[in-house]
């Protein structure tokens, strides 16, 4: 059965898949209600990586924040959502309060502020996830050690959580996947922080077969900048709803998804794309797929100018177009 998914931002997609399971436990430590010794005020939290107790009805569970600007973290929305208190524990075992400044439900992104110091770099705002990269998920500071060492194996991935909401663009790693290192910085061989691991369970694993998934820092920051400067996620919005499907041009296009509507008013409808169009790359980057599309779409916020190219019986089409915030995204 072939079924529409209404994603507000971005563009829609037509899927053929529209399974749903429910989800399991995530990293529960136990239900321990002693509070941790708060900070001293000559104390720092050190970065790049801070560990983060959530509380839910009196049970309590770690996981990690990659420190993004000055007192604000990264994390997971799903364990900042559901949270009756957060705390960020430091290397001594002193803890500071931590807010949630606004979550993303479509890159399962939570940004978190606190009130103390934090010592470390920042997230770096490019990055470069590629297959066969060599990363390192940090799960603490330089000064506490603990990493794991793990090779890029797949890219523009979408996941579907438990809820039903598509993530697309994540990057598969191939560490075994820890629940309580969800948050952690991802980085490059040259120690540029490039993602955010999120090992917490998608649909179609289970508490045994997990996969440790890894959103590209390009992602993450236009996200956290929105939610810092604007209150809320803001995601660019092409307007036009794509399947993956063949078409008559499939031998004389390069291979991407094909433009099944187009939305009116919207900017692919303003730059004449039209239904039975191939998209074959935005910004420069191939999309034979997809998760590709969706994968790109997600490194633009409203206001962006893209290239989008598009084949059509053979001839190759090139638009300049600007996205804007979508209509459908509350």
């Amino acid at each position: 059965m072939v079924a529409a998914v209404a994603l507000g931002s971005l563009v829609g997609i037509l899927s053929s898949d529209d399974s749903r399971i429910s989800r399991g436990s995530l990293a529960i430590d136990g239900d321990d209600t002693k509070d941790p010794a708060r900070f001293g005020a000559d104390e720092a939290l050190r970065g790049p990586v801070v560990t983060v107790e959530f509380r839910t009805s009196g049970r309590r569970s770690l996981a990690r924040a990659t420190l993004y600007r000055d007192r604000y973290l990264l994390t997971a929305a799903r364990l900042a959502a559901e949270a009756d208190s957060i705390s960020v524990v430091g290397e001594t075992g002193g803890a500071v309060s931590a807010t949630v400044v606004g979550t993303d439900t479509h890159t399962d992104l939570a940004v978190l502020r606190i009130d103390g110091r934090i010592e470390g770099a920042p997230l770096r705002r490019r990055s470069a996830l590629v297959t066969d990269m060599a990363v390192t998920a940090m799960m603490g500071s330089a000064h506490s050690g603990g990493a794991q060492q793990a090779t890029v194996t797949a890219t523009d991935l979408g996941e579907r959580t438990s809820d039903g909401v598509d993530i697309f663009g994540l990057a598969r790693i191939d560490s075994p996947p820890q629940p309580e290192m969800t948050g952690a910085a991802v980085l490059d061989s040259s120690g540029r922080l490039v993602g955010v691991a999120n090992a917490l369970e998608f649909e179609g694993s289970s508490s045994g077969d997990r996969s440790f998934m890894v959103l590209p820092a390009t992602i993450a920051a236009n996200v956290a900048d929105s939610i810092i400067d604007t209150g809320a996620p803001r995601h660019g919005w092409l307007g036009v709803t794509i399947a993956q499907r063949p078409s008559a041009d499939a031998a004389s296009c390069p291979a991407g998804p094909v433009v099944t509507a187009v939305h009116p008013g919207s900017p692919a409808e303003q730059a004449q794309v039209r239904p039975g169009f191939r998209v074959t790359a935005i910004g420069g980057q191939d999309t034979p797929t997809v998760d590709a599309v969706m994968a790109e779409m997600r490194t633009l916020k409203p206001g962006d100018a893209s290239t989008v190219r598009l084949c059509s019986v053979g001839a190759t089409i090139t638009r300049e177009i600007v996205v804007v915030e979508s209509p459908l995204e509350g």
